[in-house]
């Protein structure tokens, strides 16, 4: 489960489950008030991408916990068997073995680098609705939708494979280059809202947006939030949580 490892999940109730989805269905219907709900608290570096999930830790009862190795590893496990099993129901074109190993990759980047698989997921439902061959009206390309000049970028500073724009349509070489690129926009920008609208518009077209005192368009990451709600609720609700 990604909600960090000292919250624990067992503890949402029913009423915390309604609270989170008329949260996020609030954030996807008021690009403002998402805006602010994005800020109420920021994680600390290095900094997950859970800002949602903390505001639970404000609710009153809520308990935390530190979880036990065996705990994590059976975390860990039940995750897995759900990252694979949402990727055969909603990428069923993907080769079995291209969706493991997206599935693994990415439960290693949570790992090691804090990343939420959900947040990654849902950000692949938004670009491409999971299609490998999705082509973007400005070039962008597969399952992330990056752009060729981005991804040979990436891939060479990562050691990705590159064999021109046709890479890009490789899942699992596209699902890599994707994750490092957010990776990078994460050490560029203090909160995930601006992370997804860098991701959306580029980190340079933000950057001088947000010099020139513009309040940047909250639509992309608006939806990419509520992606995410839907993909929480069905995890708490196969784990039984």
């Amino acid at each position: 489960m990604s909600v960090g490892q000292n919250l624990d999940i067992r503890a949402i109730t029913p009423v915390v489950r309604s609270w989170m989805t008329a949260a996020v269905t609030i954030c996807a219907l008021a690009p403002s008030g998402c805006h602010l709900a994005t800020r109420v608290s920021e994680p600390m570096v290095p900094a997950p991408d859970y800002e949602l999930l903390n505001q639970l830790r404000q609710i009153p009862g809520m308990r935390s916990v530190e979880w036990e190795s065996s705990a994590v590893e059976r975390k860990h496990d039940a995750q897995l068997t759900w990252l694979r099993e949402t990727l055969r129901r909603k990428a069923p074109r993907l080769r079995q073995m291209d969706r493991n190993k997206i599935a693994n990759f990415l439960i290693e980047t949570e790992q090691s680098r804090g990343l939420d698989p959900l947040l990654v997921l849902a950000i692949m439902e938004q670009e491409s609705r999971f299609n490998r061959r999705a082509v973007g009206p400005r070039g962008s390309l597969g399952l992330m939708q990056i752009r060729p000049f981005v991804g040979r970028a990436v891939a060479k500073r990562y050691r990705i494979p590159w064999r021109g724009p046709e890479t890009l349509y490789d899942p699992v070489h596209n699902v890599k280059i994707g994750v490092h690129y957010y990776l990078e926009l994460r050490e560029m920008f203090p909160s995930t809202e601006l992370r997804l609208t860098a991701y959306n518009m580029g980190p340079n077209g933000l950057k001088r947006m947000l010099r020139r005192g513009q309040e940047p368009r909250w639509r992309y990451s608006t939806r990419v939030f509520s992606h995410y709600g839907a993909l929480l609720d069905s995890l708490v609700s196969v784990a039984g949580l």
